[in-house]
């Protein structure tokens, strides 16, 4: 399987699905320049083809934070990094 990271588009999401990806990941870590707000990953999400799969990428994220991303973005998976 094949994730194409750091998505901050839509449009970047569908190509990335068109050229094969399985997944595509949204940062959430306001540290990224890649880094994506909830109504962003939202139009993404939206606009993947069916069976793409939307990864939340968090970073040192509190309980309350990532609650609020995935109560406002519809992720399939989330992908935890730092402490």
């Amino acid at each position: 399987r094949i994730k194409i990271c750091g998505i901050t588009r839509a449009e970047d999401g569908v190509a990335a699905a068109e050229l094969g990806a399985d997944a595509i990941g949204l940062v959430f870590h306001q540290g990224s320049r890649r880094c994506v707000d909830c109504d962003a990953a939202r139009r993404i999400v939206r606009s993947l083809p069916p069976l793409v799969t939307a990864v939340g990428l968090f970073l040192d994220a509190d309980g309350p934070f990532v609650s609020d991303v995935i109560s406002r973005v519809p992720l399939d998976l989330l992908q935890f990094h730092g402490n």
